[in-house]
C-alpha cells in the first residue's frame, strides 16, 4: 500500500505529463498568442 505522499507524487507526475502532452499539441501561433490574463502567454 502506497503512502499518501507517494500517491500525491504519482498524481503530480501524471498531471504534469498530461499538461505537457497537451501543450506540445498546440500550434506555435496559439502557444505564443497574447491573452488578457495574469499570464500573458502560455
Amino acid at each position: 500500500m502506497k503512502t499518501n505522499a507517494l500517491q500525491q507524487y504519482d498524481y503530480h507526475v501524471w498531471a504534469n505529463k498530461k499538461v505537457n502532452a497537451y501543450l506540445q499539441e498546440l500550434t506555435e501561433e496559439v502557444y505564443r498568442k497574447e491573452i488578457q490574463s495574469v499570464f500573458p502567454t502560455i
